[in-house]
């Protein structure tokens, strides 16, 4: 199922909502759109809300371009961050490995709440 998203244009946050199963191509495909998206400003900020996700179906060798896919965003929008909400252990627990597989190349952060990224942001922003 395609990754849905919002753009907060007064608050520079991007909120993605993925829901169902995942594979890579759909994940690929939401940051091509982000990259492209006029509206997306620079020095934005992602709150990516998994707690809809059912299912991550990608390998961990798939994953392996997760970093690559945060650098050519970071490159092009000079993204801030990205905060993966994951209330659910599963959801917790693969947006970990996500943000394992990205450290070098993208601040990424795992809360269980929407108000823990939303303080999140503020440590973000400094």
């Amino acid at each position: 199922m395609p990754i849905k998203y919002d753009n907060d244009k007064n608050k520079n946050i991007v909120y993605s909502y993925p829901s169902g199963l995942i594979s890579m191509s759909e994940i690929t495909e939401y940051f091509n759109k982000l990259v492209k998206d006029p509206n997306v400003g620079s020095d934005f900020i992602e709150i990516a809300n998994l707690n809809e996700v059912t299912e991550f179906k990608f390998s961990y060798k798939e994953a392996l371009q997760l970093p690559n896919l945060f650098a050519e965003i970071k490159n092009k929008k000079n993204h801030k961050g990205t905060i993966l909400i994951g209330k659910k252990d599963f959801q917790f627990g693969m947006a970990r490995m996500m943000s394992i597989i990205s450290e070098n190349d993208l601040t990424v952060r795992v809360v269980r709440s929407q108000e823990d990224a939303e303080k999140e942001v503020n440590l973000l922003r400094g």
